[in-house]
């Protein structure tokens, strides 16, 4: 969906400045292949880039050097790399998927897993719109605040205590 999102923005507006670059961080899983063939495809190996695995450091130095992330989930557990890019104060474009509307909260823009048109929208808006990119990050940094691993903690003891009560 993202790529498909990508090709339908730079169709649309082929001169947009600045000019998307998607960087993708992360190990080569078992899709792979599909999906540099669809890159290629798609003619976007000039806006795409693969990294590959990435350190702590540097996953924080894309966090903050980056407009937005972009989380494309079709099921998240809980979903680290949302919640770490706002904490960097970074706005997220991400899935309305199980758990990412919850932390994504207004720290970013959500649009259903399969909705390419919605997503180029809201890449674009991202991408362009510099206030509306100022207010995102000012709204993920106080969305990321709202989770802690104390509270986690906290919240994990009281369920063990309510289980144990039972």
């Amino acid at each position: 969906t993202l790529l498909l999102a990508l090709r339908r923005m730079l169709d649309r507006f082929p001169d947009l400045e600045p000019h998307p670059r998607l960087i993708v961080a992360g190990a080569q899983g078992w899709l792979s292949e599909s999906l540099f063939g669809q890159v290629h495809d798609l003619r976007l190996s000039q806006e795409v880039a693969f990294v590959g695995s990435v350190s702590q450091e540097e996953l924080v130095w894309l966090y903050n050097a980056a407009r937005f992330l972009v989380f494309p989930s079709l099921y998240e557990g809980f979903g680290l790399p949302p919640l770490e890019a706002m904490a960097c104060g970074t706005p997220v474009i991400a899935s309305r998927a199980a758990s990412l509307p919850e932390i994504v909260g207004d720290g970013g823009l959500l649009y259903d897993p399969d909705d390419t048109t919605g997503m180029a929208e809201g890449l674009l808006d991202v991408l362009t719109d510099v206030p509306t990119r100022a207010a995102l990050a000012e709204k993920a940094l106080a969305q990321a605040r709202r989770f802690s691993w104390a509270r986690t903690a906290e919240e994990t003891l009281r369920a063990y205590e309510f289980a144990v009560g039972r």
